[in-house]
């Protein structure tokens, strides 16, 4: 990973938050993105719709680094942090739009036993395994397979004993913006080695479209009534707790004036994969903007961005400093340190199996201040 320079050009104007610019759509230039990593070329792509919905990816970390969506009005807006060029994705410690992989959240104490055999992992958190390890997919150089005007598919090997993990594993991902303003996400997964599993996405979103510095004026409701307790270094514990009547209830939706979290949300009875069902719901009732999370994973984490500004030198696509707070990831999953607790559910990938998951950010807009209302798109299950 490269050293990181201050990501300041001469030529580059820094844009404030009371600027009018923070207001209009980041505009990504794709020469800051050409280059060349691990011998694969990078670059920056566009996808659409014909309703006015973009989404920016870099094949640098299969990188979601701009979603455009219209408020109520029909104003376009940008409900996605992103960084202003290719460095500053390599230096990134966020994951700022990252596929996540080979393992998405944390591995307590790097470890895990495999098979017969207990396996360390690069320690990238303390001293614990972080969403896959020091390079990961979020740090790896997709290879470009398909690309068209609504879709891109992308593919990517991690090596056997990369970051520690047993197995050559291959993943192939597909991002598709569809014609009713969703980002559907699928991946499928294949070793050649007894290995673990599990994949996410971790876009940061602020549904303000660049008005708010911060996610506080958000409303969160979340399809789920048990969590996963955590020590105070963030790893499971393996109690699965009620959220009836406690601080980590949002089967109602909430505000997010008080956004420390870092936690994962049960939100599938029995804790397996299966159908896409509904996960999240996030709303932005000055703008009117509306985002529901739908998913085949058995929960996710619902990360509040609170160590967004822990890389003083990083800056977003307007040149501004990222702000804690300043996004927030709905992240579906499997469980976090499930190799480490046998009653949670497999995260095992054998050879000759296939590992697959779908997640669906699907985008309405309010015609009320409440963020419940929705105009002309539906989502059953809500």
């Amino acid at each position: 990973m490269p050293a990181c320079p201050t990501c300041i050009d001469d030529d580059f104007q820094i844009a404030s938050w009371s600027d009018r610019t923070s207001r209009e759509v980041a505009v990504l230039q794709p020469s800051r993105f050409a280059g060349t990593v691990g011998r694969l070329p990078v670059a920056l792509w566009t996808l659409a719709n014909s309703r006015g919905m973009e989404v920016a990816v870099c094949n640098y970390g299969a990188r979601i680094l701009r979603i455009t969506v219209p408020d109520r009005d029909g104003r376009p807006g940008n409900v996605a942090l992103g960084l202003r060029d290719l460095v500053a994705l390599e230096c990134d410690r966020n994951w700022i739009g990252a596929f996540v992989g080979r393992y998405a959240n944390r591995i307590g104490s790097g470890r895990a036993r495999i098979g017969d055999r207990e396996h360390e992992f690069t320690r990238n958190d303390g001293r614990h395994t972080l969403h896959g390890g020091a390079s990961g997919l979020g740090h790896t150089a997709f290879l470009v397979e398909e690309a068209a005007s609504s879709h891109i598919e992308l593919s990517a090997v991690l090596g056997d004993g990369e970051d520690g993990f047993p197995g050559r594993l291959h993943t192939r991902l597909r991002y598709t913006v569809t014609a009713d303003d969703a980002l559907v996400v699928e991946w499928t997964a294949a070793t050649t080695r007894l290995t673990v599993a599990s994949y996410t996405s971790h876009v940061y979103f602020n549904l303000s479209g660049g008005a708010d510095a911060t996610i506080h004026a958000h409303r969160l409701e979340l399809c789920a009534a048990s969590w996963l307790e955590l020590d105070d270094e963030r790893i499971p514990t393996g109690r699965m707790l009620p959220v009836a009547g406690g601080p980590m209830d949002f089967r109602q939706a909430r505000g997010l004036d008080d956004a420390g979290f870092d936690h994962y949300w049960i939100t599938r009875t029995g804790g397996a994969p299966g159908e896409l069902a509904p996960q999240a719901r996030l709303a932005h009732p000055p703008s009117g903007r509306t985002l529901e999370v739908w998913s085949t994973e058995p929960g996710l984490q619902f990360y509040a961005g609170s160590m967004l500004d822990r890389q003083a030198d990083l800056r977003d696509a307007h040149g501004r400093p990222l702000v804690r707070h300043g996004g927030l990831c709905l992240e579906p999953s499997l469980y976090p340190d499930a190799p480490n607790h046998a009653h949670f559910p497999r995260t095992l990938l054998a050879p000759g199996e296939e590992r697959t998951g779908r997640i669906e950010y699907r985008f309405l807009r309010s015609d009320t201040r409440t963020g419940r209302g929705r105009t002309d798109v539906a989502a059953d299950g809500y």
